[in-house]
Formats: structure tokens, C-alpha cells, sequence
């Protein structure tokens, strides 16, 4: 049946503007224009209608049943009807709702990257990746269009809630949009190293609420670090050894001390220091008696160095609970 041509001029814009859309769509999160693959897919589509359809009106049609020779001849006519290019729309329109792509750019200094999505108040991740490569990392998901706020975990970075958008997807600048998980060195000096050495422990805390919580323990004779792994400055370890100078260490001691503060150990922890976290840590000896240590109030820098120094005489409580001793240290730093 001939279409008049003004409707005929507007199913064919309408067609026009559907395959426009869907390879806009597919540039958007797949980064790449329509190719041989794509191509027939749009046109499979548009006869997979066709024959919907056609069949539709052969089922409930009695005249259509009675005039299905020649039908064939007419099924590209028929892609220029009303109710093909609706369920085209009504197909893209779901598919662009149900899927979509969080773009994370390259990070800075961060060339190892591990990347989560999870959706929010959910426990198993919808969509991650590994990459050590220097590019954008797409990940693709599928949502819920009416909760489409996750969790996003980068390496080196504070997780953040964020909204994955249908339809656009969401672009995250790490550098822009997330804050940079500092890297913390915690450093024995002098006598917090005897102390390792002498069979002795290394706690750490941080302050949650009123109280300070124990995040890790460890026993052996080295540095430890959280965080993502940093290159250490000429500058830093300029300042170690005019700390040692000051200390009078003698050079076989420094020389030891210095290659455990160049290679430290990574904790590991659930959650890393971020900035603001008041973070506390103490070394005892073999008899957990506790006579080094320090507590921090993590800043902005990038790389913040915590030497673990000999407590006063005069701090009370050096031989009770970690707890106690991080609140005095912390009574005091206030």
C-alpha cells in the first residue's frame, strides 16, 4: 500500500534520525563509528521488525492471511511503517536505559590500577578491571535507571559514591573528580628500631569517634606504608639523614635504617589513610610495653613521612592499652 508522500517524507527522517542516534550511541561508549558488524545488526533489526509484524497481521488478519503472496516482495515498504519505527525507538530507548559505560581516564602517577564498581548497599561488584596501560578504561554495565548510584574504587583514590547515567554513561577524572589517597610511611627511628629488632611489634590505630581502633599489627625489623606506592624525594631522604645527624646515628646504623625506610612494607588495610584521619602508631618490645611511637593528623600532601620516635618519660600510661597511649599522644599533639 503506497504512503502518501508526506508520511512517507517523515518515516524516512524518523529512520534517518533512529540510525543517527544509534551509532552516536555506540561512538559514546564503545569509541568507535558504525562498521561492517554494526551495520548489520541496525539492518537485521529493522527486518526482524518487518517480519514481527508481518507475522503479527497474518496471526489476527484474516484479509492478510488471504493475500500473503507477493508479501515478500513488499517487506521493505513495510519497514517504512509507524508501528516498525516505534518498536525501533521502543528497542533503542530500553537498551540505552538498561546499559551503560563508566569512563575512567588515565591517573596520574598511577600506573597499576584496579577499578570496582558496586552498586550501592550492594556486596558483589557489577563491573571491574585490571589494567596497568596508560589509556581510558571503559567499564561496561548494565543498571537499574532508578538506582544508579555505586560505589567507584580507583587505585590510589578514596572510594566515592557516584551516578552511572543511562543514555550518556559517566565520565570520572580521577585527578578532578576523586580525592588522592595520601601515601603514609610509618618510620622507626633509633629505638623503635632496637626495638623491632629485639623481638618487638608494631601497632597501628586510627581515631573513630572517641576511641582509637587497632587496623594492623606486624613484628620484624623494617618500615611499613599504606596507600599507593610513591616515589620517595631527594628531599625526604636529604631530611633522614640530618635527622640521623642530629640523633648522632652512627653510618652503619643509618645505612641499615635507610635501606628499610627506602623499601617498605605495605599493610594492606580494608580501608587506606585518607586525608583528615587521625592515624596513630606505636612500636613495643617483646613484653608489649609500649615505648615508641607517634600520632599524625593526615594533610593534603602526597607522600606524608611519620617517624616513630621515643615516647617522653612523662607520657602516662606508656605500659597500658594502645588506646590509652594514642589518646594521651593525641591529648597532647591537640
Amino acid at each position: 500500500m503506497a504512503c502518501p508522500a508526506g508520511d512517507m517524507l517523515v518515516k524516512v527522517v524518523l529512520l534517518a534520525l533512529w540510525l543517527a542516534l544509534v551509532e552516536a550511541w555506540l561512538f559514546k561508549h564503545f569509541h568507535s563509528s558504525l562498521e561492517i558488524d554494526d551495520i548489520l545488526i541496525l539492518i537485521g533489526l529493522p527486518f526482524g521488525s518487518v517480519w514481527f509484524t508481518t507475522l503479527f497481521d497474518y496471526l489476527v488478519d484474516e484479509d492478510s492471511q488471504k493475500s500473503m503472496k507477493g508479501r515478500f516482495k513488499g517487506m521493505v515498504m513495510r519497514l517504512l511503517n509507524f508501528r516498525v519505527i516505534a518498536m525501533l525507538y521502543l528497542i533503542a530507548f530500553t537498551a540505552t536505559m538498561v546499559f551503560a559505560t563508566v569512563s575512567i581516564t588515565p591517573a596520574k602517577e598511577i600506573r597499576q590500577r584496579t577499578l570496582s564498581l558496586i552498586p550501592l548497599g550492594g556486596t558483589k561488584a557489577s563491573a571491574s578491571a585490571q589494567t596497568s596501560l596508560e589509556k581510558t578504561v571503559d567499564l561496561h554495565l548494565f543498571i537499574n535507571p532508578f538506582a544508579i548510584e555505586y560505589e567507584l574504587t580507583v587505585t590510589g583514590y578514596v572510594p566515592r559514591v557516584i551516578s552511572v547515567l543511562p543514555v550518556v554513561g559517566t565520565k570520572i577524572v580521577p585527578d578532578r573528580h576523586l580525592v588522592r589517597l595520601p601515601t603514609v610511611l610509618f618510620r622507626p627511628s633509633r629505638k623503635g628500631s632496637e626495638l623491632l629488632a629485639s623481638r618487638g611489634w608494631f601497632y597501628l590505630y586510627r581515631k573513630v569517634d572517641d576511641q582509637f581502633v587497632k587496623l594492623a599489627e606486624d613484628q620484624g625489623n623494617r618500615a611499613w606504608y599504606t596507600g599507593p606506592r610513591r616515589q620517595q624525594s631527594n628531599d625526604l631522604r636529604n631530611e633522614w639523614r640530618l635527622e640521623a645527624a642530629a640523633e648522632k646515628v652512627d653510618p652503619t646504623s643509618l645505612a641499615r635504617m635507610m635501606l628499610r625506610w627506602r623499601n617498605p612494607k605495605e599493610l594492606g588495610l580494608e580501608r587506606d589513610i585518607a586525608e583528615n584521619d587521625v592515624v596513630c602508631a606505636l612500636i613495643t618490645n617483646i613484653d608489649k610495653k609500649i615505648l615508641s611511637g607517634a600520632v599524625e593528623i593526615i594533610g593534603a600532601e602526597e607522600y606524608v613521612d611519620i617517624s616513630l620516635g621515643e615516647l617522653g618519660n612523662d607520657l602516662p600510661n606508656t605500659a597500658d592499652t594502645g588506646d590509652a597511649v594514642c589518646r594521651g599522644l593525641y591529648a597532647g599533639a591537640s
